[in-house]
């Protein structure tokens, strides 16, 4: 047993070592870099990502998600109360155009399918919360008409 821990321990320094010898050549390519890296700050995300801003600006890492935009277009079409043709209007098309040029914007069918998969979603999810209940739940709905 012994002679095991005697052959890990120069293994272990050795790794030091060249764990060592590795950092101080990254510290070498560092130094060689212009002297706006020493302004720049740098972080780290938990996906690994490396972000890096300065005092006026920064950059940050954005991944186009086609599926997550269509879910979002939905949710806004649901809170905001908006017609579904709202997606077929020329402005509308043109700020999607502006901010994303890859997204395609969605006929309203399509708009409308994808804000109906969000309501089963969400009521399979109160379904679930009210089985979980253990006391009694009295749900009660109100209509009203406005004349604005």
């Amino acid at each position: 047993m012994s002679n095991q821990v005697e052959e890990a321990v120069p293994n272990v320094a050795e790794a030091v070592s060249a764990a060592s010898r590795k950092l101080n050549k990254a510290k070498r390519k560092i130094k060689d870099r212009s002297e706006v890296w020493e302004h720049v700050q740098k972080t780290y995300t938990s996906d690994g990502m490396k972000a890096i801003s300065g005092e006026t600006s920064g950059l940050t890492y954005h991944k186009f998600d086609v599926a997550s935009l269509r879910k979002d277009l939905a949710f806004m079409i649901v809170v905001d109360e908006l017609p579904f043709k709202f997606v077929e209007g020329i402005g509308f098309k043109y700020f999607c155009s502006m901010m994303e040029p890859r997204f395609h914007v969605p006929s309203k069918i399509t708009v409308a399918k994808d804000c109906f998969a969000s309501y089963l979603i969400e009521k399979r999810k109160l379904k679930h919360e009210l089985r979980k209940c253990k006391s009694r739940v009295s749900l009660t709905t109100d209509t009203w008409t406005s004349t604005q």
